[in-house]
């Protein structure tokens, strides 16, 4: 009898994920990215987009490649630490983003530093079998001429 309630429960939310639509949260419409001067707000929209695709596919590796060298100094990451620890995750507690939706993009109050901007949005978030909303901001940084990102940052 539990076996068949779990494989019901199972049979579920794969059913729920599978019917997901394939892009989630990718930006088309550049409106709330407003703020952002007209000539670098396409290249930034193109990799918040490729970091949303690869957290939300988990691709580590290439989103590795897109966090800002402050935010990899700051957490003291490297690649190799940074894929194994997310690679160390038990899948059942690991934290799956289903899709993000930003709600605005802003300069941030505590920097003077210019090409530095906080996009705040809501993430529908899979953690084990509950799913949950929660707002979340990611910082973007124009470094080196190109655009780097922070973690997610969960707003309390």
């Amino acid at each position: 009898m539990k076996k068949r309630i779990m494989r019901t429960i199972i049979f579920h939310v794969l059913l729920v994920l599978f019917l997901l639509p394939p892009v989630h949260g990718q930006v088309t419409n550049t409106k709330k990215f407003s703020a952002v001067p007209k000539q670098l707000r396409e290249r930034l929209v193109e990799r918040f987009n490729a970091y949303i695709e690869y957290d939300r596919t988990q691709q580590n590796d290439k989103l590795y490649d897109l966090y800002s060298e402050s935010y990899i100094k700051g957490q003291k990451l490297t690649k190799a630490s940074f894929l194994e620890v997310e690679e160390s995750i038990p899948k059942s507690s690991r934290s799956v983003l289903i899709e993000y939706r930003p709600t605005s993009v802003s300069r941030p109050y505590y920097t003077k530093e210019s090409g530095v901007y906080e996009i705040v949005g809501r993430a529908k978030v899979q953690r084990g079998a509950k799913v949950i909303e929660e707002e979340r901001i990611l910082v973007a940084s124009l470094q080196n001429g190109d655009w780097y990102f922070t973690g997610w940052l969960e707003r309390t």
